[in-house]
C-alpha cells in the first residue's frame, strides 16, 4: 500500500468515526483528506504532521471547510529502516478509538500505537 491510498482510506474511516461522535453538531462533521507535510519518523515519539480538512462546520455556509492541524503517531513497529508501513498504518486503523478530535481548538489527531487504547476521544466540548 502506498501513501496515498492509504490517505484514502484514512479520511473514509475519519468520516465514519465523525459520524458517529456525539452531539448533532458534531456528526455533521466529515473529513474531505489528510495530507502529511512532515515526517518525524526520529523523533520519541515518532509522527507524522499535517492537515486535515473538515467540512460541515456550524454556522458556516454549505460546504466550506476548514483546514485543522493534523498529527498521526505511528506504532513504532509500522517503521522501517527510518520509512512507514503504510499497510501496517492501515492494519492499525482496524481499533475504534484511534481517533482524537479537539473541537474547541479544531485540531485531529491518530494515535496508532499499539500501547494505547484505541477509540474515539473527544478532548473538549
Amino acid at each position: 500500500m502506498d501513501e496515498r491510498t492509504f490517505l484514502d482510506r484514512l479520511e473514509h474511516l475519519i468520516c465514519r468515526a465523525l459520524s458517529e461522535a456525539e452531539g448533532d453538531d458534531r456528526r455533521c462533521h466529515w473529513c474531505d483528506g489528510v495530507i502529511i507535510s512532515l515526517e518525524l519518523l526520529g523523533q520519541d515519539p515518532p509522527r507524522l504532521e499535517g492537515k486535515a480538512w473538515v467540512g460541515g462546520i456550524p454556522g458556516e455556509r454549505r460546504g466550506t471547510q476548514e483546514d485543522w492541524p493534523f498529527v498521526l503517531w505511528p506504532d513504532p513497529s509500522a517503521i522501517e529502516g527510518g520509512r512507514i508501513s503504510w499497510q501496517k498504518l492501515a492494519d492499525a486503523c482496524e481499533g475504534t478509538q484511534w481517533l482524537q478530535v479537539d473541537w474547541e481548538d479544531k485540531a485531529m489527531a491518530v494515535d496508532l500505537r499499539a500501547d494505547r487504547v484505541h477509540g474515539v476521544d473527544e478532548e473538549s466540548s
